[in-house]
């Protein structure tokens, strides 16, 4: 951010905004990698959450990438277990990276990466992706968000998916929506 200014909300993305980053983030020799992880944020994870999933979490017997997972609690912020699902696109991005690992062990981590590495790398991949400073990791779980409202998923749903302890959390990222789309 601009030297003096203050700390703004992380904005949620928009559909275009989306598009290039994937396309940004598939790109080069740890584009299987960085895509999974976008695609994780773009599920509802934060940061943090999606670097400490591990390969037993989120693949079947199969190595087929599940529709849903659980987050352990003592990797969430509110420390209570929550379910993530995964779309279409979401599920072939990691499943793409996991078959691009060749083998594993189902305890380690899917993306054993330091969260804050993986926040400054997201940073990255946005900048390069033509979004300034406002935007962040924490964007994707707004994204994903913005977009349950768009679809008009019901906010106690969301507030589930989102692990909010509280639905006026849920109402703050609602609201960033809607000031968004007015």
């Amino acid at each position: 951010r601009p030297a003096g200014q203050a700390h703004s909300v992380n904005k949620a993305l928009t559909d275009s905004q989306v598009k290039r980053l994937l396309d940004v983030a598939s790109s080069g020799p740890t584009g299987p990698r960085n895509l999974g992880l976008v695609w994780l944020c773009l599920s509802g994870c934060r940061i943090g959450e999606a670097c400490a999933v591990r390969f037993a979490d989120i693949i079947d017997a199969n190595g087929k990438v599940l529709s849903s997972f659980v987050l352990n609690r003592a990797d969430t912020k509110g420390k209570k277990t929550r379910e993530v699902f995964l779309g279409n696109k979401a599920r072939a991005a990691v499943e793409a990276y996991i078959v691009s690992l060749n083998s594993y062990e189902a305890t380690a981590p899917v993306f054993p990466l330091n969260p804050s590495y993986a926040a400054t790398l997201v940073k990255r991949l946005m900048t390069k992706s033509g979004l300034d400073y406002r935007y962040s990791s924490h964007s994707l779980r707004k994204s994903f968000c913005s977009k349950a409202v768009t679809n008009k998923i019901n906010i106690a749903y969301i507030q589930r998916c989102m692990g909010h302890a509280s639905i006026a959390t849920t109402n703050r990222y609602i609201q960033v929506h809607c000031d968004k789309s007015a």
